[in-house]
């Protein structure tokens, strides 16, 4: 399991992050439709989103996303009766399901999505759409509800990528501890980007949602304590916790010779 130590440290990386995209975003606000640009045009609008075989690497973006998380319920429902599957601690399981519900749930698509107002990149006019382009850092009135700013599906990639890196890749052997979380986070990032081509969110969208989700789930990670645990599995000898060891037969007839 990830130490206090290295979340302190993530978390002040993830505030200057946060920050420095801020202070981007509000020096360049138009950056998002230069980038957006490069997918669409108002005479051909993101193309990409209509081919059969980029809307199955979404499907599967989703599938890791939610199915690591069904997953997971399973797990901590079945080791209820059978003390056998206890292989993840069920606090471990617990904690997990509880952040994949607050952040990408609660956070991000009930108070950001449902009330910022930032219309999605191919509802604008410069995509052919009829609303009008916001800056990311700016409260729109251009969405009803579950709007641009910021993107659902990156939030939950960079949840559940985070919960992976903080508690199942220390338990790796250490030479394989940066390429797993090298892959995770390329996995996560290329979901996200696909957002974008698809018109669906500007990247500042994803960039935020990244941010966001990340530093939520590490402080959350701290304050749920799991940093004080030394790894998220059950140990072998207390997964039957019913059953007493049986005596050692040698030693009691010794006793009585």
């Amino acid at each position: 399991m990830t130490g206090r130590a290295t979340c302190l440290q993530a978390t002040v990386l993830l505030i200057l992050l946060l920050t420095l995209a801020s202070a981007v975003f509000v020096i360049f606000p138009r950056l998002d439709l230069a980038i957006e640009s490069l997918f669409a045009s108002p005479m051909t609008p993101f193309l990409i989103k209509d081919l059969k075989v980029w809307q199955h690497v979404r499907t599967l973006m989703i599938v890791l996303t939610d199915g690591t998380v069904a997953t997971t319920l399973t797990l901590m429902i079945l080791a209820m009766p059978f003390s056998r599957l206890r292989i993840v601690r069920p606090r471990i399981l617990g904690f997990m399901i509880l952040v994949y519900a607050v952040v990408p749930g609660v956070l991000v698509n009930f108070l950001f999505k449902q009330h910022w107002g930032r219309a999605r990149p191919r509802d604008i006019l410069e995509f052919g759409g009829a609303a009008h382009f916001s800056p990311p850092l700016q409260i729109a009135d251009q969405c009803r509800g579950n709007c641009s700013f910021v993107s659902g599906e990156t939030s939950a990639l960079f949840t559940v990528a985070t919960l992976m890196v903080l508690i199942f890749v220390p338990q790796l052997p250490k030479h394989l501890r940066r390429g797993a979380t090298a892959l995770i986070v390329a996995v996560a990032t290329f979901g996200s980007g696909l957002r974008v081509a698809f018109g669906a969110h500007f990247a500042s969208d994803v960039i935020f949602a990244a941010l966001i989700a990340t530093g939520a789930t590490v402080v959350l990670y701290m304050i749920a304590g799991m940093d004080r645990l030394d790894s998220p599995f059950v140990k072998q000898g207390a997964r039957r916790p019913g059953l007493a060891r049986a005596p050692n037969v040698h030693a009691v007839q010794t006793r009585f010779d």
